[in-house]
């Protein structure tokens, strides 16, 4: 799921009714402590946090990469593995470098899947109706356009 339709309500509704979520989060949605936030704000870059809630049914987890990641799953786990990464490496010329860095299956997870929405709404966007709605297409009818 994307960050604007994921929250704690709603992968919890979703997992009563069966359904395993994987989506990110925003920070103001993931209700933080204090002391949470305060390790978040110290981690380093390529570290990760998991938390799980008390019932153990949601595993937040957060990494910092080039910007902190928030995810949130109830089909989760909290390991990590390796992944290639490529940064911009600017000297004379820009070349790129690829590095190995431990990342959190999650974050592999969801970037892999997230992709076939992009590719959907891409499709969708190349077959675009004539009629925009029901109130333009009356006004067309009754000639009042």
């Amino acid at each position: 799921m994307d960050r604007y339709y994921t929250s704690i309500d709603t992968v919890k509704y979703l997992n009563r009714k069966g359904f395993e979520v994987l989506g990110t989060v925003m920070k103001n949605r993931a209700r933080l402590t204090e002391d949470m936030s305060y390790q978040i704000d110290n981690l380093a870059k390529g570290d990760s946090l998991f938390y799980c809630s008390q019932d153990k049914t949601l595993l937040l987890t957060i990494w910092r990469d080039s910007k902190v990641a928030y995810l949130l799953s109830n089909n989760g786990d909290n390991t990590t593995g390796e992944t290639l990464r490529h940064y911009k490496h600017t000297d004379s010329n820009i070349t790129y470098q690829r590095k190995v860095v431990e990342c959190p299956n999650t974050i592999k997870e969801y970037s892999q899947s997230a992709r076939g929405v992009d590719y959907l709404d891409q499709m969708a966007s190349y077959y675009s109706t004539d009629i925009r709605s029901n109130k333009w297409y009356m006004s067309i009818v009754q000639g009042s356009e």
